[in-house]
C-alpha cells in the first residue's frame, strides 16, 4: 500500500486546478499523441503483455536454478536497475536462494571484473546479457570477458543453456550472435525504453531465477494501475514545488533492502525528466545512516 501525506508540504495551491492539465496529459500518453510516444509500450505492460514469453521465463529460470550456482546479470541503467531494485526489495540483502545475482556491465572497474572472475571460477554460473542495441560499451566488455571464461568451461552444446540474451526482437549486434550461434534470447519491445523495461523480460528474468513469482508481480503492477490517483497527485505537487525552486528530490528509505529501489527512482526520474536545463535533481539516502550526514544540512 502506498500512501501520499501532504500535511508538512505547506501548500496554499488547489490541486482540482490542475485537473484539465492532469487529463489533457493523461489522453497524450495513453494515446499516444505526445512526442516519444514510439516509447509508450509499458503503459499496457501489465494488461497487454506476451503471455507465452512469460511463461518461458519461467521454464527457463527454473532450469537455471537447476544447473546453476551463479546468474550473471550483465547490464547497465534500465537493464539491471529495475531488476536488482525488486530482488532485494523482495529477497533482502542475504537471501537463502539456490542461485547468487550478480551485477556484471555496469561498471568499467576492472578491479570489480577481476574479482568476480575470481570468486565465479569453481562455480556453475550462467549469463544474462541485456541491451537493446547490443553496442552498450560497458555489457560488451564485460560479456566478452565472460564468454572467454564460458568457452573454456564449458562445451558450445552447453553454452546454449547458459548464455541468454534479451535484446532487440529483430536488430542489433546481440540479436545478430542470437541467429548466429542459436543462443536462447528473450525480447525487448521495440516501443519500451530500457528505463521503463522492468516488466519484460528484461526484469522478469532475473527475478525469476531470484525465485520471486512474476506472475504475482504482473498482477501487482495491473492492479496499480487502477490506483492511480495518489501517483497523479504526487506529479501535480512535484510541479508545483519545481515551480517555487525546490529543485532537490531526496528518495529517503529506513531499510538497506531498499536502496536499489531508491537508485532506480534516481534513474527514471533523472533520465526523464532531466532535459533542457529542467527537471529535479534526485538523490538517494538510506537512514539512518544519511541522518548522521545529510540529516542536519536538510533540516537547515
Amino acid at each position: 500500500m502506498i500512501t501520499l501525506d501532504l500535511s508538512k508540504a505547506k501548500l496554499n495551491e488547489n490541486l482540482e486546478s490542475y485537473k484539465d492539465t492532469v487529463k489533457e496529459i493523461h489522453d497524450m500518453i495513453h494515446n499516444k499523441t505526445g512526442a516519444g510516444n514510439d516509447f509508450l509500450g509499458w503503459v499496457e505492460l501489465p494488461e497487454n503483455y506476451d503471455k507465452a514469453e512469460v511463461e518461458l521465463i519461467k521454464k527457463t529460470a527454473a532450469n537455471l536454478k537447476e544447473k546453476t550456482d551463479v546468474l550473471l546479470v550483465c547490464g547497465i541503467g534500465g537493464s539491471y536497475l529495475g531488476a536488482r531494485a525488486a530482488i532485494e526489495a523482495i529477497n533482502g540483502l542475504y537471501p537463502k536462494n539456490k542461485v547468487e545475482i550478480i551485477y556484471v556491465g555496469n561498471t568499467f572497474s576492472s578491479n570489480y571484473i577481476k574479482q568476480v572472475a575470481e570468486y565465479i571460477e569453481g562455480k556453475d554460473f550462467a549469463i544474462n546479457v541485456i541491451s537493446k542495441s547490443g553496442t552498450t560499451l560497458e555489457p560488451s566488455i564485460a560479456f566478452s570477458l565472460v564468454m572467454e571464461m564460458m568457452e573454456k568451461k564449458y562445451s558450445s552444446d552447453e553454452l546454449k543453456n547458459r548464455i541468454i540474451i534479451t535484446t532487440d526482437p529483430e536488430d542489433g549486434d546481440l540479436r545478430k550472435l542470437v541467429n548466429e550461434k542459436d543462443f536462447l534470447s528473450f525480447t525487448i519491445p521495440k516501443n519500451v525504453g530500457g528505463r521503463f523495461s522492468v516488466l519484460t523480460p528484461v526484469g522478469l528474468l532475473p527475478i525469476s531465477v531470484a525465485g520471486i513469482n512474476v506472475a504475482k508481480i504482473l498482477d501487482g503492477a495491473r492492479e496499480s494501475f487502477g490506483k492511480i490517483d495518489r501517483a497523479i497527485e504526487y506529479a501535480v505537487i512535484r510541479d508545483i514545488m519545481y515551480h517555487k525552486h525546490k529543485h532537490v528530490e531526496s528518495f529517503t528509505v529506513y531499510n538497506n533492502k531498499l536502496y536499489y529501489f531508491t537508485e532506480w527512482l534516481k534513474q527514471l526520474f533523472a533520465e526523464t525528466q532531466g532535459k533542457d536545463s529542467k527537471g529535479i535533481l534526485p538523490i538517494s539516502c538510506v537512514n539512518t545512516r544519511d541522518l548522521h550526514s545529510l540529516g542536519q544540512f536538510f533540516q537547515d
